[in-house]
C-alpha cells in the first residue's frame, strides 16, 4: 500500500476495471470496491451451461477489439447466430429484421416480409416510407418518443418502439434522452437530413460480439492484470475528504489517499465527497435508475419457436414482462449440450421479491407462450441495474464533470453517459488521457516551483 497515490478509483465495474487498466503502468493506482469486482457482469454456470445474468453482449468498436486482443481473448469472440428478434402483440409473435432496433430501416424482403405480416399498420408504414421525404429539423435534445414520434409518427412509436426500449433499457421513453441512446439519428436530424439518405451513404447500426465461457471472462483478465501492477482494496467508500490537495476515502476508518479521485459509480451509489457533494448530486436529476430482474429457465426439451427468433421483446404491460430472450440460438458461449435456456427481463419501479418475479414469468409463459414449467430457475434482481438519462443530460452532466475536474475529481461510468459495455470501456478510455494529462501537467508546475 502507498501512503498517497496518484489515482484513487471508486468502483469496480468495467468502467473502473477499464480505467485502472489504462493507468495502471503510468500511475500508482488504487481500486476502491465495495459490492464485487465486475458490477452487472455476471456469468453463472447452470447444469454445466454458461448464462449470463447480465449483459449478454458488447457492441465491437475499435477501442473494444484493441483491450480484448491485449488481455488475449481474440480467439473467444463469437458471433451472433442471429441479429433479428421478434415483438410480441396480442399472443403473436412478428418478425423484426435488424436495424429497425436502432431506428433504422434498411429496403430488404425481411422488412417487406414483416410489413405484409403486419408488423406495422397502413398509416405507420406510409409515414415510415415518407421519412426521406419529411422537412424535419431537430435543433436540441429531445426525447427519445419525440424524437421518434417526429421522424416515423406516432404509431411506431405507441405499437412497436416503446416495446422495444421496455425490453431493451426498461426506460421511459418520454424521458429518456436522444443525445444518450440515438445520437447518429439526433444528428442526421440536426443536420435537416435523412436516415435513409444516410444509410445508403454509409452503414449505420452496429455489429455484436459475445465471448466463449462468458462476458466474465473479460472481468477475470481485467482484474488479474490489474492486481499485478496496482492495489485492488474490497471496502464500501463511504465518504472523502479533501485535505492538502489530496483526497482521503474513509468507510468509518481510512481507507487510502489519493492525489485525483476518479469516481465511477452512479451518484446514488457515490461516497459524500466533502465540499462538491452538493453540485455532483445534481446528476441525480438527470441519470435516474431502472430496476430489472432476470430470470433464467432451463429446459431438457426445446420450447416452441426456439429455432426461428432468437429474441421477442414484449410491451411492459404483459404480466409486467418487458424482454424475452431465446438465449442460446443467438449466442453459443458454452459447449454444453442437451439443455435450453430462456431468458427473461422484467423491469419494475417498486418493490420486486423473487416470488413475485417467478409468478409474473409464469403468467406470461402460461398465458402467452404456451411452455410448460422449467427443469430449473435462475432469478437475479438488479436494482439500478440501466442508468436511464434524462433529457438535456448530455450538456448537463458536462458541466458537472468538467468543474469536478477542475479539483481533480474524475466522474466515469454513467456520469459520461455509459449506457453499455462498449460505451463504459471507450468512456474510461478518454477518460485515462484526462488524467494522465492532469497528473503530469501537477508533476511539472511542482517542479518549475522547485526551480
Amino acid at each position: 500500500m502507498h501512503d498517497v497515490y496518484d489515482v484513487i478509483i471508486i468502483g469496480g465495474g468495467v468502467s473502473g476495471l477499464t480505467l485502472a487498466y489504462a493507468l495502471k503502468d503510468d500511475f500508482d493506482v488504487c481500486l476502491v470496491e465495495g459490492n464485487g469486482i465486475g458490477g452487472k457482469i455476471l456469468t453463472a454456470n447452470i447444469y454445466g451451461r454458461n448464462v449470463e445474468l447480465g449483459p449478454e453482449e458488447i457492441i465491437r468498436t475499435k477501442q473494444v477489439e484493441e483491450l480484448v486482443k491485449d488481455l488475449g481473448l481474440a480467439d473467444r469472440i463469437v458471433e451472433p447466430r442471429t441479429t433479428s428478434f421478434s415483438v410480441i402483440r396480442d399472443g403473436k409473435f412478428f418478425f423484426v429484421p435488424p436495424g429497425v432496433a436502432g431506428g433504422v430501416f434498411r429496403p430488404s424482403l425481411q422488412l417487406l416480409r414483416s410489413v405484409l405480416d403486419g408488423l406495422f399498420d397502413l398509416s405507420t408504414l406510409i409515414s415510415i416510407l415518407r421519412e426521406p421525404f419529411k422537412d424535419l429539423t431537430v435543433s436540441q435534445d429531445v426525447s427519445v418518443k419525440e424524437l421518434f414520434a417526429a421522424i416515423y409518427g406516432e404509431g411506431f412509436v405507441k405499437d412497436f418502439f416503446e416495446a422495444v426500449a421496455g425490453g431493451i433499457y426498461a426506460g421511459d421513453l418520454s424521458e429518456m434522452s436522444s443525445e444518450v441512446y440515438f445520437p447518429y439519428i439526433l444528428q442526421i436530424k440536426k443536420n435537416g437530413g435523412s436516415v435513409l439518405r444516410n444509410l445508403l451513404k454509409k452503414k449505420l447500426g452496429f455489429e455484436l460480439f459475445s465471448v466463449y465461457g462468458g462476458i466474465n471472462l473479460l472481468v477475470s483478465k481485467l482484474r488479474e492484470r490489474i492486481s499485478a501492477r496496482a492495489d485492488i482494496v474490497y471496502a464500501y467508500a463511504r465518504n472523502v475528504e479533501a485535505e492538502h490537495e489530496s483526497y482521503i476515502i474513509s468507510n468509518g476508518g481510512r481507507i487510502c489517499r489519493g492525489r485525483t479521485l476518479a469516481l465511477m459509480v452512479p451518484p446514488y451509489q457515490a461516497p459524500f465527497v466533502q465540499g462538491y457533494h452538493d453540485e455532483l448530486m445534481r446528476a441525480r436529476n438527470y441519470i435516474k435508475s431502472s430496476n430489472v430482474a432476470v430470470v433464467v429457465e432451463m429446459y431438457p426439451e426445446m420450447p416452441p419457436h426456439y429455432r426461428e427468433i432468437s429474441g421477442a421483446l414484449t410491451f411492459p404491460q404483459v404480466y409486467g414482462v418487458s424482454g424475452l430472450t431465446y438465449y442460446d440460438t443467438k449466442w453459443s458461449i458454452s459447449s454444453s449440450d442437451g439443455l435450453y435456456t430462456v431468458k427473461y427481463f422484467v423491469p419494475f419501479s417498486s418493490s420486486l421479491d423473487e416470488d413475485a418475479v417467478l409468478k409474473r414469468v409464469g403468467m406470461f409463459r402460461d398465458k402467452v407462450l404456451g411452455i410448460r414449467r422449467p427443469l430449473h430457475s435462475v432469478v437475479k434482481i438488479w436494482m439500478e441495474a440501466m442508468p436511464s438519462y434524462a433529457v438535456g443530460s448530455r450538456m448537463a452532466l458536462d458541466e458537472i464533470g468538467k468543474n469536478a475536474m477542475r479539483r481533480g475529481i474524475f466522474l466515469g461510468g454513467p456520469w459520461m453517459l455509459s449506457t453499455g459495455i462498449a460505451s463504459s470501456i471507450g468512456n474510461a478510455i478518454k477518460l485515462s488521457s484526462s488524467i494522465k494529462r492532469y497528473l503530469n501537467k501537477s508533476s511539472a508546475d511542482q517542479d518549475a516551483g522547485r526551480i
